[in-house]
């Protein structure tokens, strides 16, 4: 069914990739990652997408526009679309 992901949890958990797509729509893409303590994204802009980024495990910090925060698992960021972006992992955990 299109839009339906099941079990993005599991999925997440599971996946070694760097960068999987598990969906595109018009405006918004569904992206699982893996990333390694003390590595990052780089930083990048998506011109027309949103990104919804939810946190499986570890922790680390955000940097939105030049902003900086923590985030940790449970956390949800939404990166609005033209927003210089990225995401760096600390910890034990990816």
């Amino acid at each position: 069914m299109i839009g339906h992901l099941p079990d993005v949890n599991s999925q997440a958990k599971q996946n070694s990739f760097f960068r999987k797509v598990l969906d595109t729509g018009e405006y918004t893409q569904v992206v699982i990652m893996s990333i390694n303590p003390g590595e990052d994204i780089g930083s990048e802009v998506h011109a027309d997408t949103d990104q919804v980024l939810y946190l499986v495990s570890g922790e680390g910090k955000v940097v939105l526009n030049g902003e900086e925060a923590p985030f940790k698992a449970g956390d949800i960021v939404l990166v609005h679309a033209g927003t210089e972006h990225n995401f760096i992992t600390v910890g034990e955990d990816h």
